[in-house]
Formats: C-alpha cells, sequence, structure tokens
C-alpha cells in the first residue's frame, strides 16, 4: 500500500506590527533661483534659517544670500553675478541696511522682480512705498508662520507673473554707460586683479607656513632643554645618592659593633 507523502502547506509570512515602508522622498528640482538680500548676523541669520529659506524653497526655488557664495573672486563680484542670475530676489528691507538697499538699486536697474519685506512702513523708503511691501507683527503669535506664508505666495505670484512688479521705469534695459576700454587694457585689468587675489592668498599661506616653522622650532629647543634637564637631574640623583651611600658606611647604626 502506497504511502502519500505529505506536502508541506505554504507559510505566508504576515506583517510585523509597527514597521512601516519608508517613504522615499524626491527630490523636487527648483524652477528657478532667489537671492536673498539681507543683512548677516544675530537674529537675522535666524530668520534666514527658519522664515526666509523655507519660505523660498516651499515656493520650489533654489535659495541663495550672499554669505553662501564660496567663489575666489570678490564679493562684489558674486553679489553681482547673483543679481543678474536670479529670476526673483527677495529684499528684508528692515533696519534700512544699506547694503540691502545698494543692491536693491542693482536688481531695479536691469529690470529683476523683487519681493520687498519690512518689519515696518517706516524702514521703507518714500520712493518704494509706491510698491506692495509685505510687513509682518512679532506681538502677533505665530508671525513667523504668517509671514513665511505670505513670501512663499508672494514668490509663487512673481514668478507667475514677473513683470507685473517690475517698476515701469525700469522695464527698458539700458546699455552700461561705463567708458569703454580697448581689449588690451580689459584684459590687463583681469590680469592685474587675478595676480592680486593669487599674491594675497600667497602671503595667507606664507604666513602659517612661518608659524609651522616657528612651532616646530619651539619644539625642537623644548624637547633638547628637557632632555639635558633630565640628564643634569639623573646626575644630581646619582650623586646624592653616592654621598649618602658614603654617609651610612661610615656611620654606627644602633646595634651594629664594628669594634673588635
Amino acid at each position: 500500500m502506497a504511502v502519500k507523502k505529505a506536502t508541506p502547506e505554504k507559510t505566508t509570512k504576515k506583517p510585523v506590527a509597527g514597521r512601516r515602508k519608508k517613504a522615499v522622498r524626491k527630490e523636487i528640482k527648483p524652477r528657478g533661483n532667489c537671492f536673498v538680500m539681507m543683512p548677516f548676523g544675530g537674529f537675522n541669520d535666524d530668520y534666514f534659517k527658519l522664515i526666509y529659506e523655507p519660505a523660498v524653497k516651499t515656493a520650489k526655488l533654489k535659495c541663495i544670500r550672499g554669505d553662501s557664495i564660496f567663489r575666489s573672486s570678490s564679493i562684489m563680484s558674486d553679489i553681482w553675478s547673483w543679481v543678474q542670475e536670479a529670476d526673483v530676489l527677495l529684499a528684508d528691507l528692515t533696519g534700512k541696511n544699506p547694503n540691502v538697499f545698494y543692491e536693491l538699486g542693482l536688481a531695479h536697474a536691469i529690470g529683476k522682480p523683487v519681493v520687498l519685506v519690512s518689519e515696518t512702513m517706516d524702514d521703507v523708503p518714500f520712493d518704494l512705498k509706491l510698491y506692495r511691501v509685505i510687513n509682518y507683527d512679532k506681538n502677533i503669535p505665530d508671525w513667523n508662520r504668517e509671514l513665511k506664508k505670505n513670501i512663499t505666495s508672494s514668490l509663487n505670484e512673481t514668478m507667475e507673473n514677473p513683470t507685473e512688479v517690475i517698476p515701469d521705469m525700469f522695464k527698458d534695459i539700458v546699455p552700461s554707460q561705463a567708458p569703454q576700454q580697448d581689449e588690451i587694457h580689459t584684459r590687463l585689468n583681469v590680469l592685474e586683479r587675478a595676480i592680486k587675489m593669487q599674491t594675497q592668498r600667497a602671503d595667507v599661506i606664507s604666513t602659517n607656513s612661518r608659524a609651522q616653522q616657528f612651532r616646530d622650532e619651539y619644539n625642537k629647543s623644548r624637547n633638547s632643554w628637557a632632555h639635558v634637564k633630565n640628564q643634569d637631574i639623573d646626575k644630581r640623583i646619582y650623586e646624592i645618592i653616592e654621598k649618602t651611600g658614603s654617609i651610612v658606611r661610615g656611620s654606627s647604626l644602633p646595634g651594629n659593633d664594628n669594634s673588635d
């Protein structure tokens, strides 16, 4: 009589309770660049990290600020480059910072759309009070969330209709009125600036090298002195031991009778 072999039952793995698949976040490609013009340092850095930068990223824009540029060129050159390359700019006029107004003037002069922000209208010059300015009041609860929301909304509207926020007199691009130089002088100026920057970098490297050389010489002298000092100490200890040993040998200790 044939015996049927028992077939093993198929077991299905039950999902472990409490485990969830990790959601893979897809990186959203920015649709443009937003250059933020604002003071640096102190609470301004906190505002940038907690309010301005998240608001800009929520609008699907790449956020750039002057202190986040790490090129070897001059700061003014970098600022001017980003003012030109930005699709939209964000200017915080709070505190009437002169650098912010200078950069804002550059942006307006070449017809760039700029979103204006200020804690109070008292910091907004007369010439700019005709335009929309996002105000915020820190005495209101959740003022930072409201400001973040308003900035994102304004950036989205500006990206959809950039010409609407550009002052009419700046919509016509005026060619540069700088005195023209021939090609040789232009190249010489560029070369001189490059040489100056490299010289400054070389001075910094040379200074660091001299400082390291002084440290090495100091450590070498210190080690030599420690070696000499240790040798001198060892010699004195040996002399004291010899002297102490001769005293003990020549003395008459209790219980020792050296007489015949």
